[in-house]
């Protein structure tokens, strides 16, 4: 039997480690080992060497191994395979044996050996107890370039350089390769990493609490605070809390979680902040042209000199600031961008310049596109472009333009001064006042143009030069030195006009004034609107100086009184209320609504006179008329008419005609034209009226000859509306109409009265003829019921009595049962009346139904009456009432349509006389 104790020396264990990752370092080498002399490199096999004894003695002899990795030194998981030692000789207890576990094994765990022994020529194995702890050889400990420093928590890794330095109390700290003998690499805190280079250092020497700072290369970079990190590069320097700077040269990245992409001199200085690249933009003066953000999360993209933030020690008031790139650009507004260029500001809460030179957006989330030397200063102002231009105002515009003369830049560039103003672009452009407040000329506009000034609320020029809108509102689209100076007032363009009235327009051309309120000039030269509501067309020197006067056009033309007219013309004078001159040459209109339609030297003086032209003419009456050739109306409501004769021809009466005619007056016309045409397009007005006083038919107001002797036509009307074609009228107790023919008494040799056809004229439908016969093509229609007969009646009958014959042959009521002389009923309204008279009114008869439906009145003497009941005459005077089945021949009046209801009423009956 074997003992179970055995003494077990482990003598030698090499490990070859087959990968290393980058950035695990190698502990500090033992004393006297010199790491780099270190050439050979080692397999995974060491040699084991032990003493056995057998039954209290030094064993001797050949012996059979079987060798197991246990991850704990009782039970436990079997690591690896078991390796078998075969025929191993011992002497006096000592044996020797090489064993590989392979490469997997030895990962830094503990690991136990546990053995199995038998004599060769035994059939089994015994496990010697306990098992034994492998403990680690040097060479374990300092592979080849890479070495390890244990500890309590997590090794340190070393390699490189053997002078690279793993600070006093670092775990888990790497420095995977690098460094040189001036220059090694350095991690002073915990889970610091360097992963090569030279002289870069993670952590802060001597301060504590800075690790997991990581370094993967480059020289001279440090990563000193916890977290940071250097991709690369040199002397670069990662300071903030997690900050990390990921190459280039001298970048700093000094803020918490701050970032510095790379190039050089660039400094991120506070939280969050970001530099992508870049670097000064001097590099003769490094530290004060470089890159540099001051404030939290602000970014630099890139080029020179750009700054974010304020360097006044505070990093949370200009946060979230961005310069895309350029040169020398400043964003010291929170939340402000600048995307390039040059020397540019956003010094504005959410401020933007997008590029250009030399541009400041000084006002809050104010914007400048790019160009140079332009200024936003306004709350939300804008400026797109163009030099030197300055929106001062909140939201105001400008688009572009510039200075209207270079070498005096500061006084002739554009500005908008007051809120909302816009400049399109031009330059030396203007809108709103200097005046230290910005909301009293709010809402202008320039469009363009040169040293044009829109100074007051929702004032506007479109653009030309040198254009001054200053009224409220008002506006002027163009042209030179014009002025729109009240409120609501226009200019269109043109040169040196004024649009001075209130609500005053003036469309163009030259040295044109519009003075009066809502006055209007068109163009022309040197016109005048004085009058309120006044209207000059164009023309030369035309004035209309009375309210709601106008001038067309022409020269010399004046309207100078309330709603004058001159149309056009030259030297034309409307010097009266609504006067009106249609033209011509030196005419004068002087009368109240007197007119002068032409001609030359005509005078209307009177009110409503009128002068249609010619010459020398003067219509002097009130409401006169004067036209031809010196025809002169002198008196009230004359119309006088003179030929080519060259003498006055003057009226002789007021309201009178007066037509002095050489050859008379007629109207002709031929054969197939009309010989009087009137036309009236009005919707409500008369195209001919005629008034006579005369009487009878030879006096008449309108007569109409027609002298055809076969197929004339005095009179044709068409009518295309849903109206009347012709509508007579007479307001006393005359006919409306009056209808007589050729024909003699005995109504014989004439033709018809009436005649009514169709629109094709071939099928007759109403006729009246020279007899007075009527015919019908359909017949006749009517809502009465029943058909009459005028008779004598005696007095105080009533619509629905029943009637009978008196001895003398007049008609009277009923007055007993079943009378026998009974003829039928008072008609109530008949549809057709026999033996009416054709002229005058009928006395002493009345209308007795004869046929059809007809009211009676009615009694319950005879009973109940149904529908279809026989009527015959009651004894209660002028009623009927039920007959019975075999009443008397000749007493039947009728048969019941309705029922009655009571003992008396009214009910319809079919009228039947049997």
């Amino acid at each position: 039997m074997y003992t179970n104790r055995v003494l077990l020396i482990l003598l030698a264990l090499g490990l070859v480690v087959a990968t290393l990752v980058t950035g695990v370092a190698t502990a500090q080498e033992p004393a006297g080992i010199e790491p780099d002399a270190v050439l050979a490199i080692m397999g995974t096999t060491f040699t084991y060497q032990g003493r056995l004894v057998d039954d209290g003695n030094p064993a001797s002899g050949t012996y059979d191994f079987q060798f197991s990795l246990f991850d704990a030194s009782v039970a436990g998981s079997q690591i690896g395979s078991t390796v078998a030692g075969d025929d191993v000789a011992v002497n006096e207890g000592l044996f020797t044996a090489d064993l590989d576990f392979g490469a997997s094994v030895f990962d830094g765990q503990a690991r136990w050996l546990e053995i199995e022994v038998k004599r060769d020529a035994d059939g089994s194995y015994t496990t010697l107890s306990p098992r034994v702890a492998l403990t680690p050889s040097p060479h374990a400990l300092a592979l080849p370039g890479l070495w390890t420093q244990q500890n309590a928590t997590s090794p340190n890794l070393i390699g490189g350089y053997p002078g690279n330095v793993m600070g006093a109390g670092v775990t888990g700290g790497v420095i995977a390769g690098g460094g040189w003998n001036v220059r090694p690499n350095r991690v002073y805190d915990i889970y610091g990493a360097i992963g090569g280079g030279a002289n870069n250092e993670a952590g802060l020497n001597g301060s504590g609490g800075r690790g997991y700072a990581t370094i993967a290369g480059g020289w001279d970079n440090t990563a000193s605070d916890y977290g940071a990190s250097v991709a690369g590069g040199r002397s670069n320097t990662a300071s903030g809390y997690v900050s990390s700077v990921s190459g280039g040269w001298n970048g700093h990245a000094s803020g918490y979680a701050s970032t510095v992409g790379g190039g050089y001199y660039n400094l991120s200085a506070a939280a969050y902040a970001t530099i992508a690249g870049g670097g000064p933009w001097n590099t003769g003066s490094p530290s004060t042209t470089n890159n540099i953000v001051y404030d939290d999360y602000g970014t630099i993209g890139g080029g020179g000199g750009n700054v974010v933030g304020i360097n006044d020690g505070d990093a949370t008031n200009q946060e979230f600031s961005t310069v895309a790139g350029g040169r020398n650009n400043t964003v010291s507004g929170e939340l402000a961008s600048i995307g390039g260029g040059a020397n540019n500001e956003a010094s504005g809460w959410l401020a933007t310049v997008s590029g250009g030179n030399l541009n400041e957006a000084g006002g809050s989330q104010a914007t400048i596109a790019g160009g140079w030397n332009n200024e936003a200063d306004g709350s939300q102002a804008a400026v797109g472009g163009g030099r030197n231009n300055l929106a001062a105002a909140s939201y105001a515009t400008i688009g572009g333009g510039g200075p209207s003369d270079g070498g005096n830049s500061s006084t002739t560039n554009n500005r908008v001064y007051d809120d909302y103003g816009t400049i399109g672009g031009g330059g030396g452009n203007v809108v709103g006042l200097d005046d230290g407040d910005s909301t009293n000329q709010d809402f202008s506009t320039v469009a363009g143009g040169r040293n044009n000034a829109a100074t007051d609320k929702h004032a506007s020029v479109g653009g030309g030069d040198s254009n001054v809108a200053s009224g409220y509102r008002s506006t002027i689209s163009g042209g030179h030195i014009n002025k729109a100076s009240d409120g609501y007032t226009t200019v269109g363009g043109g040169s040196d006009n004024t649009a001075g009235g209130y609500v005053s327009t003036v469309g163009g051309g030259y040295h044109n004034n519009a003075s009066g309120y809502s006055g209007a000039v068109g163009g022309g030269y040197d016109n005048a609107a004085g009058g309120d509501y006044a209207t000059i067309g164009g023309g030369k020197t035309n004035f209309a100086t009375g309210d709601y006067a106008t001038v067309g056009g022409g020269l010399g033309n004046s309207a100078t009184t309330r709603a004058a007219t001159v149309a056009g013309g030259w030297g034309n004078e409307a010097t009266a209320y609504h006067t009106s001159i249609g033209g011509g040459l030196d005419n004068a209109a002087s009368g109240a609504y007197s007119t002068v339609s032409g001609g030359t030297l005509n005078i209307a003086s009177n009110g409503s006179a009128t002068v249609p032209g010619g010459v020398l003419n003067t219509a002097a009456g009130a409401a006169s008329f004067a036209a031809g050739r010196r025809a002169k109306a002198n008196h009230d409501g004359a119309f006088v008419w003179a030929d080519s004769t060259d003498a006055d021809y003057s009226s002789t009466a007021a309201d009178t005609f007066n037509v002095r005619a050489a050859n008379g007056v007629m109207v002709a016309a031929n054969s197939n034209s009309n010989g009087l045409q009137v036309i009236n397009s009005g919707a409500d007005a008369v195209s001919i009226y005629a008034q006579n006083t005369g009487s009878g038919k030879d006096d008449a107001t309108l007569r109409a000859d027609n002298t055809a002797t076969s197929g004339g036509v005095t009179a044709y009307l068409t009518n295309n509306s849903n109206y009347a074609t012709v509508h007579a009228y007479n307001s006393s107790n005359g006919e409306v109409l009056y209808l007589q023919n050729g024909g003699d008494s005995a109504g014989g040799g004439g033709g018809d009265f009436i005649k009514a056809v169709n629109e094709a004229a071939s099928d007759t439908q109403f006729r009246v003829t020279t007899t007075g016969e009527v015919r019908s093509d359909i017949g006749f229609n009517t809502p009465a019921a029943d058909f009459a007969e005028m008779l004598p009646a005696v007095d105080g009958l009533e619509p629905g009595d029943v009637l009978a014959i008196a001895p003398d042959g007049r008609l009277l009521r009923t007055t007993e049962a079943y009378q026998s002389t009974v003829l039928g009923v008072y008609s109530t309204r008949p549809g057709f009346v026999g033996g009416m008279s054709m002229e005058g009114e009928v006395v002493g008869k009345i209308p007795l139904a004869v046929v059809g439906v007809v009211p009676v009145k009615a009694s319950a003497e005879g009973g109940a009456i149904q529908p279809g009941d026989l009527l015959a005459a009651s004894s209660t005077p002028g009623h009927a009432m039920k007959a019975v089945p075999d009443a008397p021949q000749g007493t039947i009046i009728g048969k019941a349509l309705e029922s009655l209801a009571g003992e008396i009423g009214v009910i319809q009956m079919l009228v039947m006389l049997q």
